[in-house]
């Protein structure tokens, strides 16, 4: 793409101080008829980035409706939400502020929620007084 021909890559290995050492790497397009090499290198690295950065967002598009799924139904942050709106068949009293507070702490003592889950919750509940 960025050459029209076959780019060519060469590494040095050179040391700078005792027991370290580094290397550059340089790209070149080599002109076919005259054999002259053109230094390409941060040409090729752009392209080559905006290549991948293109499939890997490709990628993540196509998975975002399975991501979607996995953290809408399950995970902390989803059972703090349940403790609002929450109808109360559901396993608890939702419909008082009681009930739900007693949720959010049975829910923070069998770990199923982080302290900051709770406390953000917590929070929220009593706001609603």
């Amino acid at each position: 793409i960025v050459c029209g021909s076959k780019p060519e890559l060469e590494t040095q290995h050179y040391s700078y101080k005792p027991g370290q050492s580094g290397y550059t790497i340089t790209w070149y397009c080599v002109n076919r008829d005259t054999g002259i090499r053109e230094d390409k290198s941060w040409q090729l690295i752009l392209t080559s980035g905006v290549i991948y950065g293109l499939i890997l967002g490709v990628i993540l598009l196509a998975a975002m409706p399975w991501i979607g799924r996995r953290t809408g139904t399950s995970g902390g942050s989803a059972i703090a939400a349940r403790l609002f709106g929450e109808p109360a068949g559901q396993g608890g009293n939702w419909n008082t502020l009681d009930g739900r507070l007693a949720e959010l702490k049975r829910l923070r003592e069998a770990d199923l929620i982080t302290e900051e889950e709770y406390a953000r919750t917590k929070a929220k509940i009593l706001h609603e007084l």
